[in-house]
């Protein structure tokens, strides 16, 4: 019996959740697409020439996106995805400054005899 002339009530045991051993891969959905749109320079344009195609992605893109994604909307086999961030230029305009958005690139190698149509 407490002070208070109140019963102690049971406490309410907790459901844990089992642990996930292994991750399931997200569904293929294009309208959650991560790719904005192919790069066009002359590096990239050169780069085609090795197989290997840049790609402007969404800023939490990760490696296995972006192949999941290049893999399904091209219809071919991914070697290798490597990724770059490019930091926004600070820009002054009447000396208020301003950033530049930032970007991230992806640059995807194929299979050799694969290609990508980006025009």
């Amino acid at each position: 019996m407490s002070i208070l002339g109140t019963s102690k009530q049971k406490k309410k045991e907790k459901k844990v959740q089992p642990a996930h051993t292994a991750e399931k891969q997200a569904p293929y959905r294009p309208f959650l697409s991560v790719l904005k749109k192919p790069w066009t320079s002359e590096r990239a344009h050169m780069l085609q020439a090795a197989n290997q195609y840049i790609f402007s992605v969404e800023a939490k893109a990760t490696k296995p996106m972006v192949k999941n994604e290049v893999e399904h909307r091209y219809n071919v086999t991914v070697q290798a995805v490597r990724m770059l961030n490019i930091k926004g230029k600070v820009k002054y305009y009447r000396n208020i400054p301003s950033r530049r958005t930032t970007l991230k690139k992806a640059i995807v190698t194929l299979k050799k005899g694969d290609n990508i149509d980006t025009q």
